[in-house]
């Protein structure tokens, strides 16, 4: 979205212009469109809610969110905790024999 509008990756302008975008795209093509909305606009989840029900309003049927959270210290913010517990489980995991 942010190389739509112009801006570099993880570009954190404002949600109503990347909204709108959306609604542009979805308008303009007859495909199902997805959007990477970055952090969702949102450092709480009822802010990223209301900003992915904002754009599902828009048109979007999918929808990618990084799992950064904006100010946040770390290359990656508090995800990358996450990912690597899961990923760390599923090395754990036995095959089925």
């Amino acid at each position: 979205m942010a190389n739509a509008l112009g801006y570099v990756d993880r570009w954190c302008g404002a949600a109503a212009e990347m909204i709108e975008a959306v609604a542009r795209i979805t308008r303009a093509v007859k495909v199902p469109v997805t959007a990477d909305i970055e952090h969702a606009y949102g450092v709480t989840p009822s802010a990223v809610a209301d900003n992915v029900l904002r754009v599902i309003a828009a048109g979007a049927v999918g929808i990618n969110i990084e799992d950064i959270v904006p100010g946040a210290t770390g290359a990656r913010g508090v995800g990358v905790a996450e990912a690597t517990r899961y990923r760390q489980s599923r090395k754990r995991r036995k095959p089925p024999a």
